[in-house]
């Protein structure tokens, strides 16, 4: 069985964004792109820094929230566990094991990722990924996730996936919408398996993002770059 959007009638046009890595250029351009595309809400995938102090994510965050639209973020697996105070203090929606609505759309988030070679701060066992919101998902429902679904746009240079099993297993079992993710910078691009609809923007670092419009029942995605 397929997924079960809510109901017809639905639409809502986001930025999604991930990978950011301290660009005060990508955070400019995120901006001029707002501007332009004229989103409803705008999806942070994390990653925000790499090396930069904390005050980056507040100044980043909160110049996206000054667009005057919810900003919605989830951590990436180089932002240090208390970027999570961060995000409240800059006035953006902390999605990382919540859910939250909009326009009859249920978003729910997942920071962080599974293991990788270069011991960065908030990485988690595999399994641990998908067990922390097992039994807050829905069918229908549209997960923003930093690390991808093993299989969907996760693929590294070498062609090796490398995403995450236990939200393979999730999604067989719950069936989402939408799956966004970042992390895999150069796996841009959509995927469709089964009625979900696999999401990479690709990283805001290289000047690319995605305009993605949530159009029951259909999901319109407009890869874009610098």
């Amino acid at each position: 069985m397929g997924a079960q959007p809510a109901r017809k009638g639905i639409f809502v046009k986001l930025l999604v964004i991930a990978d950011q890595h301290n660009s005060e250029e990508g955070l400019a351009w995120a901006l001029e792109t707002i501007a332009a595309h004229k989103p409803e809400v705008v999806v942070h995938l994390g990653d925000i820094i790499s090396s930069r102090p904390a005050s980056f994510t507040r100044e980043t965050l909160r110049s996206l929230v000054a667009t005057s639209r919810p900003v919605v973020v989830v951590p990436g697996n180089n932002d240090p566990r208390e970027t999570l105070t961060d995000f409240k203090e800059s006035g953006s929606i902390s999605l990382h094991e919540n859910v939250w609505e909009h326009g009859g759309v249920r978003f729910v988030g997942r920071g962080g990722s599974n293991p990788t070679p270069f011991n960065t701060p908030f990485e988690e066992d595999d399994d641990a990924m998908a067990a922390t919101i097992a039994g807050l998902v829905k069918p229908g429902d549209v997960w923003c996730l930093h690390a991808p679904v093993h299989g969907f746009r996760d693929r590294l240079p070498d062609g090796t996936h490398s995403g995450v099993r236990s939200m393979r297993d999730l999604v067989t079992q719950t069936r989402p919408w939408v799956v966004f993710s970042g992390h895999i910078h150069d796996d841009w691009g959509m995927d469709v398996y089964k009625g979900t609809h696999f999401i990479n923007p690709g990283s805001l670092q290289n000047l690319r993002a995605a305009i993605v419009e949530l159009d029951m029942p259909k999901v319109r995605a407009n890869f874009i770059c610098r």
